[in-house]
């Protein structure tokens, strides 16, 4: 009877010491995702700086890009115009996704935190985490970045440049020389294109390499400087192929735009 009650007890202490790492693990494992989206969250806040237009393009810089604008008027009689967005499309389907993945990492976490949870309250956490998360992906979007498809960014940035194009009055030149350097921050795209009668003299080539500009400026944070450099490539280009006139007229205001949408 000793014998067996000290064989009991011995089992049970052994299953104890083995369940103790599985809880342990599991509270770690819970912790971690709940810290994930702490990250997540603080890390794209931190990024959404560089989606904000009005912030990336502050009084000097878009002093200088206007400048630049009307250096290259002064050299051509073609017209030109700089519109940037902060986005092109208000990506609806990111912000979803963004609000499922978050639903998703807090169902595991408390998942793993909690023995059990009424199925009402995992309801009530993952709609909670799944509207927190389409609500941030809104505020953030660094975060909705993340869950943009690149086809979809690159189809709304084409389509809203086009848009821009004939917005800005560009396709009304008398000449069909209007040049539109568009750049759109949340799709990361940047498009440049001229009218009828510059594209015949220039080509798919030099608005590639005038975009190109601008892209690769954006990437190392200098927007302003692959601006200048675009409009100074563009003016080069126009100039050449459509030098200023002595009765030339200024048919387009010299602007760069800047917005939200």
């Amino acid at each position: 009877m000793v014998n067996t009650m000290l064989m009991l007890a011995q089992g049970g202490a052994h299953a104890s010491w083995e369940s103790a790492p599985l809880e342990t693990w599991r509270v770690v494992a819970g912790a971690l995702a709940g810290l994930l989206v702490l990250a997540w969250v603080a890390l794209a806040a931190s990024r959404s700086a560089r989606y904000r237009a009005v912030g990336v393009l502050g009084p000097s810089e878009r002093e200088r890009v206007s400048a630049a604008i009307a250096a290259t008027e002064k050299q051509t009689s073609g017209e030109l115009v700089v519109v940037v967005l902060e986005r092109s499309d208000p990506h609806l389907s990111a912000r979803l996704l963004a609000g499922a993945a978050l639903a998703a990492l807090v169902a595991l976490s408390c998942a793993l935190l909690f023995d059990s949870v009424p199925p009402l309250g995992i309801l009530g956490v993952l709609a909670g985490a799944a509207l927190a998360g389409f609500g941030l992906a809104s505020v953030l979007p660094a975060l909705a970045r993340a869950f943009a498809s690149e086809k979809q960014a690159t189809r709304a940035a084409a389509e809203q440049a086009l848009i821009e194009f004939h917005t800005q009055g560009l396709h009304e030149t008398a000449d069909r020389t209007g040049v539109l350097v568009f750049a759109s921050l949340f799709e990361r795209r940047a498009i440049v294109m001229g009218d009828k009668a510059v594209h015949e003299k220039v080509g798919d080539a030099h608005w590639g390499r005038a975009r190109d500009l601008v892209l690769d400026a954006a990437s190392r944070g200098a927007l302003c400087e692959g601006l200048v450099a675009s409009v100074a490539e563009c003016g080069r280009v126009l100039a050449a192929g459509f030098p200023i006139q002595p009765d030339d007229v200024n048919e387009l205001e010299d602007r760069l735009v800047v917005r939200r949408e």
